[in-house]
C-alpha cells in the first residue's frame, strides 16, 4: 500500500504529465496548422509558375507567328536590322 506521500507524489507526477501531454498536443497542432499553411502555398506557387508557363508559352508562339509573317513578307531582316540599330 502507497504511504500518504507516495501517493501525493505520484499524483504531482501525473498532473505533471498531463500538461506536458497538453502542451505537447498544443504543439503538435501548430505545426500542423504550418504545414497545412506551407501546402496551400506550395500549391498557390505551383498554380503561378504554371500560368507564367502559359503566358511564356503564348508570347513564344506569337513571337514565332510573327516572324513567319515577316519571314514570308521579306521584312524579318529589314525589321532586325531597325531593332539593332536602336540598341
Amino acid at each position: 500500500m502507497l504511504s500518504g506521500a507516495e501517493l501525493k507524489k505520484l499524483e504531482s507526477q501525473i498532473a505533471e504529465l498531463k500538461v506536458s501531454v497538453a502542451t505537447e498536443k498544443n504543439s503538435n497542432r501548430q505545426l500542423s496548422a504550418e504545414v497545412d499553411l506551407l501546402r496551400l502555398q506550395g500549391s498557390e506557387s505551383q498554380l503561378e509558375k504554371e500560368q507564367f508557363q502559359k503566358e511564356r508559352d503564348l508570347c513564344r508562339f506569337q513571337l514565332e507567328r510573327v516572324q513567319e509573317i515577316l519571314t514570308k513578307d521579306n521584312l524579318l531582316d529589314t525589321v532586325l536590322k531597325h531593332l539593332n540599330e536602336g540598341s
